[in-house]
Protein backbone atom coordinates (compact mmCIF):
# COMPACT_ATOMS: atom_id res chain seq x y z
CA UNK A 1 0.00 0.00 0.00
CA UNK A 2 1.52 3.03 -1.02
CA UNK A 3 1.64 6.12 1.53
CA UNK A 4 -1.06 8.58 1.36
CA UNK A 5 -0.19 12.20 1.36
CA UNK A 6 -1.50 14.86 4.02
CA UNK A 7 -3.11 16.91 0.78
CA UNK A 8 -4.75 13.80 -0.31
CA UNK A 9 -6.21 13.19 3.34
CA UNK A 10 -7.55 15.97 3.71
CA UNK A 11 -9.47 16.24 0.21
CA UNK A 12 -10.79 12.40 1.26
CA UNK A 13 -11.96 13.23 4.33
CA UNK A 14 -13.97 16.40 3.01
CA UNK A 15 -15.28 14.63 0.65
CA UNK A 16 -16.67 11.55 2.58
CA UNK A 17 -18.01 14.25 5.16
CA UNK A 18 -19.97 15.92 2.56
CA UNK A 19 -21.54 12.63 1.15
CA UNK A 20 -21.63 10.42 4.01
CA UNK A 21 -25.20 11.63 5.63
CA UNK A 22 -26.87 11.61 2.40
CA UNK A 23 -25.43 8.29 0.95
CA UNK A 24 -26.10 6.42 4.13
CA UNK A 25 -29.70 7.13 3.69
CA UNK A 26 -29.86 6.14 0.44
CA UNK A 27 -27.66 3.36 -0.45
CA UNK A 28 -28.67 -0.34 -0.39
CA UNK A 29 -27.11 -2.59 2.64
CA UNK A 30 -24.63 -4.26 -0.11
CA UNK A 31 -23.25 -0.73 -1.22
CA UNK A 32 -23.11 0.69 2.78
CA UNK A 33 -20.41 -2.74 2.98
CA UNK A 34 -18.52 -1.72 -0.15
CA UNK A 35 -18.55 2.01 1.03
CA UNK A 36 -17.38 0.45 4.71
CA UNK A 37 -14.20 -1.21 2.98
CA UNK A 38 -13.14 1.64 1.63
CA UNK A 39 -13.18 3.47 4.12
CA UNK A 40 -11.69 1.39 6.24
CA UNK A 41 -8.88 0.86 3.41
CA UNK A 42 -8.46 4.46 3.61
CA UNK A 43 -8.07 4.56 7.15
CA UNK A 44 -5.34 1.67 6.80
CA UNK A 45 -3.83 3.79 4.04
CA UNK A 46 -3.38 6.67 6.36
CA UNK A 47 -2.06 4.97 9.58
CA UNK A 48 1.16 3.18 6.70
CA UNK A 49 1.98 6.58 5.68
CA UNK A 50 4.75 7.64 7.80
CA UNK A 51 5.08 10.66 6.44
CA UNK A 52 1.76 12.43 7.89
CA UNK A 53 2.36 14.27 11.40
CA UNK A 54 0.98 12.21 14.36
CA UNK A 55 -1.49 14.86 14.97
CA UNK A 56 -2.73 14.86 11.18
CA UNK A 57 -3.28 11.12 11.47
CA UNK A 58 -4.70 11.20 14.93
CA UNK A 59 -7.50 13.71 13.51
CA UNK A 60 -8.12 11.76 10.14
CA UNK A 61 -8.29 8.52 12.81
CA UNK A 62 -11.05 10.35 14.70
CA UNK A 63 -12.99 11.36 11.71
CA UNK A 64 -12.22 8.26 10.07
CA UNK A 65 -13.71 6.54 12.82
CA UNK A 66 -16.77 8.67 13.07
CA UNK A 67 -17.30 7.93 9.20
CA UNK A 68 -17.10 3.88 9.90
CA UNK A 69 -19.17 4.16 13.30
CA UNK A 70 -22.07 6.15 11.54
CA UNK A 71 -22.06 3.21 7.92
CA UNK A 72 -21.91 0.41 10.64
CA UNK A 73 -25.12 1.98 12.01
CA UNK A 74 -26.77 2.77 9.34
CA UNK A 75 -26.18 -1.09 7.94
CA UNK A 76 -27.21 -2.41 11.45
CA UNK A 77 -30.52 -0.17 10.91
CA UNK A 78 -31.31 -1.46 7.10
CA UNK A 79 -30.30 -4.85 8.09
CA UNK A 80 -32.86 -4.72 10.37
CA UNK A 81 -35.56 -3.20 8.45
CA UNK A 82 -34.60 -5.63 5.79
CA UNK A 83 -37.40 -8.23 5.04
CA UNK A 84 -36.86 -11.56 6.41
CA UNK A 85 -35.38 -14.27 3.88
CA UNK A 86 -35.64 -17.04 5.85
CA UNK A 87 -39.08 -17.81 4.76
CA UNK A 88 -40.99 -17.34 8.31
CA UNK A 89 -42.97 -14.47 7.71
Amino acid sequence: MEPITVEALNGKLAAQSALLSALIRVLPLDALGALEAELTRDLAQAQAGPALPPAALEAYGKAAEAHLAAVREASTKKAWQAPSTNGAG
